[in-house]
């Protein structure tokens, strides 16, 4: 019997027989595995400090809101520098400062700034938030 021309060695036929990959493509297949963890993990930490900064905003803005509402209530000269912490978030300060002045005579208008400022661990302070407001000067008589 003549033997059939065009097999594998193995005798196997074309439609049994299997491609492996070579070293170098499985090389290529790690390193741009490897790369595109390399790549989820950086976008991953990226979010989270995002998502740490937007935490740090929000509770700065709800801080200031407090603050304000207290000197009101309290009658507290608005336009008088201060600063401060807060009893209870002990990595928290802030600090009231005049920024400007406008206006003529008795409709003088004073441009006060609240700063939040936070404090972390082994970090300069950094000023999270700071609002602006115009309050009527005071003018003693």
């Amino acid at each position: 019997m003549a033997r059939k021309l065009g097999y594998a060695a193995s005798g196997r036929s074309p439609a049994h027989q299997t491609r492996s990959l070579t070293l170098v493509e499985v090389v290529a297949s790690l390193a741009l595995l490897g790369g595109t963890v390399a790549t989820l993990l950086v976008a991953q930490s990226g979010a989270l400090e995002q998502l740490r900064a937007a935490q740090d905003r929000r509770e700065a803005g709800a801080l200031a809101r407090g603050l304000l509402q207290d000197w009101r209530l309290a009658g507290e000269d608005l336009t008088a520098p201060a600063e401060g912490a807060w009893s209870d978030r002990p990595a928290w300060s802030w600090r009231r400062l005049v920024v400007g002045e406008c206006g003529r005579d008795k409709a003088r208008l004073v441009q006060v700034r609240v700063e939040v400022v936070h404090t972390a661990v082994h970090e300069p302070p950094r000023t999270v938030a700071a609002y602006d407001w115009l309050e009527p000067l005071r003018i003693e008589r």
